[in-house]
């Protein structure tokens, strides 16, 4: 990364969107700064160039695992996998797309009402953190608690009594995928890659906006998986085997 040292904010962007997220880190709007040299901009901003070097690095490799090294990892570390990835959305991603859209005007790229798609975000984010709570509170701590039950941690009372509480079954049934409110996202993106294509030229900040948006709703559909494909069916697992296990205690009195 030390060749970008003497590259321009904006070259940086072109060519890795991803780079406003590290300026925003460190408290630069990279919009005021798109001429400024890197090295220039550290020196004014009084930014260690190794720590922003790091913060990169860390951007790119966050929540980075693939589904084979997620399938083998222990029920408690996946959840805390997951944990991350929503500590991520709610507090980093979330508020920084939120900064995006209130600093860009779509009406460049869209016939849409740009408060329209303030109003739509905010939707979509208070509703969001809805489900990761519930999701927590409720899913999460129960798969925990079946876990301490499946290393003999309950007696069979407690263990009828938490089995009865929730059903993970069902729980996997009604789960909703969040990716699926952000179909507003897709549609105006759609937008901007038609602009795109027709050879309209658009701002460096549209660019950095849809981009993030994109990739956010990406890594979305990509955490809905993993739940829906690894979490929900090995906590299927172990509430059978939870159940199996009362029912064989039961028949023995």
């Amino acid at each position: 990364m030390k060749n970008i040292l003497n590259k321009t904010v904006e070259q940086i962007i072109l060519e890795d969107f991803t780079f406003a997220g590290v300026l925003h880190y460190f408290g630069v709007s990279y919009s005021e700064h798109l001429s400024d040299k890197i090295e220039q901009l550290c020196s004014e901003k009084k930014i260690n160039f190794s720590l922003l070097e790091k913060q990169y690095e860390a951007n790119i490799n966050v929540g980075k695992f693939s589904f084979t090294e997620l399938r083998n990892k222990p029920i408690s570390q996946l959840l805390e996998v997951l944990k991350q990835s929503h500590y991520q959305f709610v507090k980093v991603r979330i508020p920084y797309i939120n900064s995006l859209i209130i600093q860009n005007n779509i009406a460049e790229i869209s016939n849409d009402d740009h408060s329209e798609l303030r109003y739509l975000f905010d939707m979509f984010a208070m509703d969001f953190i809805h489900h990761v709570r519930e999701e927590e509170e409720v899913i999460f701590d129960h798969v925990i608690n079946m876990c301490d039950a499946a290393a003999g941690k309950y007696d069979m009372l407690a263990l009828h009594k938490l089995l009865s509480k929730v059903s993970i079954q069902e729980e996997a049934i009604e789960h909703a995928s969040p990716d699926e409110d952000m179909r507003f996202i897709r549609e105006i993106n759609d937008q901007y890659i038609s602009s795109l294509q027709s050879g309209k030229k658009v701002s460096i900040e549209l660019h950095v906006l849809f981009s993030e948006m994109k990739s956010f709703e990406k890594d979305l559909s990509t955490h809905s998986k993993i739940e829906n494909e690894i979490l929900f069916p090995r906590a299927i697992k172990l509430e059978k085997s939870l159940y199996k296990e009362l029912s064989s205690t039961a028949s023995l009195n």
